[in-house]
């Protein structure tokens, strides 16, 4: 490696020259000058060398900067410890001596610069508010930047601004930061948009940090802290461009250039392509390739457009999305196509009622299953979902119309089948149906989160299949026409009930869920979305009736399962007690173990003494093992 002969070393007081430098290993001469007699004829010092090496603060350098594209000198830098972004740009190490080494190579490369507005830059262009991948950039600790980022959730907005790139293309749009730079930093935020990126290709990067609502922002934030390799999963909240040039317009917005000088909008950028030559480590040239692409990178689909940036900046920014229309297009249409009746949803719901019944009655699992994929009814619900949401009347009224017809198919093809089919009792996946609590209703509620989260995410809308079977619309339906074909209204208004509950908790779990997801920045059917959540919580109160009936019956069978009772000097053992409700009373199922037979007198000694352990009258069936 050969070495310069001479150079210019410029200092400020962040650094105070040492005169061991002039007996450096490398023999080159060195020449002292202080930064402010540079300053006031740059030009003069030409004559003892054309190479600067740098070691001053940022602010300082940017002056240096200047002069030196000005006069053409080249470049290098001796950075102070603390200078960690200049060391993480040019790739040095906070080891003086191999700083020096580098410094002072023959081996000088041109690097492009960012002109703005007749100055230039190379450490980058801030618009806006302070950034989160500055923070992520930083040196803190994890603990740190939480904290710094938790900080800037306040006072969240974004401007509105317009863009114009170096092809002529204008993007009318609304942020919160923009950031340009024409370099990669190690381990940056910015290298996982930009990977292959260049000081010397010819082109600049703008990262353009917008965000939907404060939720969005928050995702953006810890995807910040965790930070991985790869851009796949990048917030909705980030988009980015690459070009030779931008042109910034936006009002009342801070500019802040390599952090040490402040404008106002707005702005030119344009990179000069080799206008400077510097002195940096191998690891800096193998990361900054001497490249020609004139292709432009525009990634701006998560971009407000030019009618939506309007709603974002005129106020604070919402804590959920405003979704438009056109962003959601494709669903929305899905969505009021789901919520319009048609023969083929009556023919389905028919069909799915009568093998839902089928399956009830023969006491198959299997075929109550097949029935809940085949029933189309959780699609009209999920659309009611969404017509509650963005008050839309007419998805409202086609979606709850479908419910409706369906509802009346359901219980009329049940009420049928009931009256043909020959009387059976009430098998095991009936008596499933008839008594709901509110365990139910955490099911249809977790099942409306669901199914709201797999019709808003294309590659997982098969999943809403998956959800309907966990719900169980069409077995209730079933369960209560066959109830109300045979007179047996408990069992009607137990099962209608169990689906009441699942059309209620999926409409307003799959509501709220929608505005979690950014359908909507506020609630616009208020009336219709209260209805909702007064008829949960009137429905509220008979699951929980239920419920804990459903706990006195275990605790009253626990209390007479494995005990002694004493009835005319006979010792009688329960072996195991059932509850079961029969008729419209409560059956006690026993099995008792006795060394004598017990009279009809006996027997109802025991049942008094049963008694006296329920609130409610009781009728007991007893099956009797003798101990011999």
């Amino acid at each position: 490696m050969t070495y310069l002969e001479s150079v210019l070393f410029i200092h400020d007081e962040t650094f105070q020259y040492d005169a061991s430098l002039q007996e450096n290993e490398f023999g080159t001469f060195i020449t002292q000058v202080d930064i402010s007699d540079f300053l006031k004829d740059p030009q003069s010092y030409k004559v003892y060398a054309k190479h600067i090496i740098i070691s001053c603060s940022n602010e300082n350098l940017h002056y240096i900067l200047q002069e030196a594209v000005k006069y053409n000198y080249s470049l290098s830098f001796l950075p102070d410890t603390k200078q960690k972004e200049l060391i993480n740009l040019y790739r040095l190490t906070t080891d003086y001596k191999a700083n020096l080494e580098i410094a002072l190579r023959d081996d000088l490369k041109s690097v492009d610069l960012i002109e703005c507005n007749g100055e230039y830059y190379h450490h980058g262009i801030r618009l806006g508010q302070s950034s989160l991948i500055q923070i992520k950039d930083s040196e803190k600790n994890i603990l740190q930047k939480a904290i710094t980022g938790i900080s800037y959730f306040h006072k969240l907005k974004l401007f509105s601004c317009d863009i114009t790139t170096g092809h002529d293309r204008v993007i009318k749009t609304a942020a919160s930061n923009i950031i340009i730079t024409n370099h990669v930093g190690k381990k940056s935020f910015t290298s996982l948009l930009f990977p292959n990126a260049s000081m010397r290709d010819g082109k600049m990067s703008m990262i353009i940090v917008s965000p939907y609502s404060i939720k969005e922002y928050f995702l953006f934030f810890i995807s910040i802290l965790k930070f991985s390799n790869t851009n796949k999963n990048l917030s909705s909240a980030v988009a980015y461009l690459q070009s030779n040039r931008f042109e910034i317009s936006a009002d009342n917005v801070p500019v802040e250039l390599d952090g040490v000088k402040n404008i106002e909008t707005p702005i030119v950028c344009e990179v000069k392509k080799s206008v400077l030559s510097i002195n940096a480590s191998e690891e800096f040239w193998e990361n900054n390739l001497d490249v020609t692409n004139e292709k432009e990178v525009v990634q701006i689909a998560n971009l407000p457009d030019e009618k939506e940036r309007v709603k974002y900046t005129q106020k604070r920014l919402p804590f959920f999305a405003v979704a438009s229309t056109e962003r959601f297009k494709e669903l929305f249409s899905i969505l009021r196509d789901d919520a319009k009746s048609n023969s083929k949803y009556v023919t389905l719901m028919f069909l799915s009622t009568i093998i839902a019944a089928i399956g009830l009655f023969a006491n198959s699992a299997a075929v109550v299953i097949g029935a809940m994929v085949l029933a189309p009814l959780m699609t009209p619900i999920v659309a009611l979902a969404m017509g509650l949401l963005r008050g839309e009347t007419e998805m409202l009224q086609n979606s709850l119309f479908k419910i409706f017809i369906g509802i009346i198919v359901a219980i009329s093809a049940s009420v049928l089948l009931s009256i043909i089919v020959p009387h059976v009792g009430l098998t095991g996946e009936l008596k499933a149906r008839i008594n709901p609590t509110l365990l139910d209703l955490g099911v249809a509620i977790f099942s409306g989160i669901a199914a709201a989260y797999s019709k808003a995410h294309k590659s997982i809308r098969e999943s809403l299949a998956g959800v309907a079977i966990a719900v169980a619309l069409v077995p209730p339906l079933a369960t209560a026409g066959i109830g109300l074909g045979r007179g047996e209204f408990y069992v009607f208004y137990g099962a209608f009930l169990l689906f009441f509950t699942n059309l209620i908790g999926i409409t307003l779990a799959a509501t709220i869920t929608f505005q979690f997801l950014g359908f909507s920045n506020a609630v616009k059917s208020k009336k219709s979305l209260l209805s909702v959540g007064i008829l949960l919580v009137i429905i509220s109160y008979p699951l929980y009736l239920s419920f804990v009936d459903i706990l006195q019956k275990h605790r009253f069978n626990a209390r007479l399962a494995n005990n002694r009772f004493l009835v005319e000097d006979k010792y009688i053992i329960v072996e195991r007690a059932v509850i079961v409700h029969k008729d419209d009373v409560d059956l006690v199922r026993l099995k008792i173990l006795v060394r004598e037979s017990l009279n009809r007198k006996e027997f109802l000694m025991l049942k008094n003494k049963i008694q006296k352990r329920s609130k409610k009258t009781i009728h007991l069936s007893v099956e009797t093992e003798y101990i011999l």
